[in-house]
């Protein structure tokens, strides 16, 4: 989704009641999801070992947004328990599939982390990673029952610098929803096919 897109979308939405916006999330959501599954579907494993750009390969990339998924999945476990900054703000208590804790000092560590990690990883082991990961989290972003928009906005107010210079102030928990769909279908569209 092309930038001019999406953000008046959130933007629009950032400014309704919650129990408006979360419907509206929700929705684009859906949207967004399933561009990004397409695009994962698209892609074969030659396709996945091609250099992007930024010199990681295709499959690095789509790795790293999962990873990103799990560690906002991770996350929102502590919204969803009442946490009003859950530890995904602090780069810190991310936990690899073994169960072992990472820490890091920058968005750059965290990234540089799985590059290296997933470097060597067989597209056949990123693919269902990513298709889970998005699911998962789109399943428990949509459900009322496990993570109520008035759970939501009850978490630390967090101001988000959109692209263009505009500040948006929200719910942290909010905050981390955009995340997700923004990593999914703007940030890495060029990589994944859907500009």
């Amino acid at each position: 989704m092309k930038p001019d897109q999406f953000y008046p979308r959130i933007f629009a939405l950032s400014n309704m009641p919650a129990n408006i916006r979360v419907k509206g999330m929700n929705r684009l959501h859906l949207e967004c999801l399933n561009s990004y599954l397409a695009a994962i579907e698209a892609i074969d494993d030659t396709r996945a070992d091609e250099v992007c750009p930024d010199g990681r390969t295709l499959a690095q990339i789509v790795a790293h947004i999962s990873e990103w998924e799990r560690y906002i999945i991770q996350s929102m476990g502590d919204v969803i328990s009442g946490v009003r900054k859950p530890f995904f703000l602090t780069l810190k208590g991310y936990r690899d599939m073994a169960g072992e804790r990472h820490d890091f000092n920058s968005i750059d560590d965290f990234n540089e982390f799985q590059a290296k990690r997933y470097l060597h990883t067989p597209w056949s082991v990123v693919k269902p990673l990513a298709i889970h990961t998005a699911t998962a989290l789109q399943g428990i972003l949509s459900q009322p029952i496990l993570l109520p928009f008035d759970l939501m906005e009850k978490t630390a107010p967090y101001d988000w610098h959109i692209p263009g210079g505009s500040i948006v102030s929200m719910p942290i928990a909010w905050y981390l929803w955009i995340v997700v769909l923004e990593h999914e279908v703007v940030d890495h569209a060029r990589e994944l096919g859907l500009e």
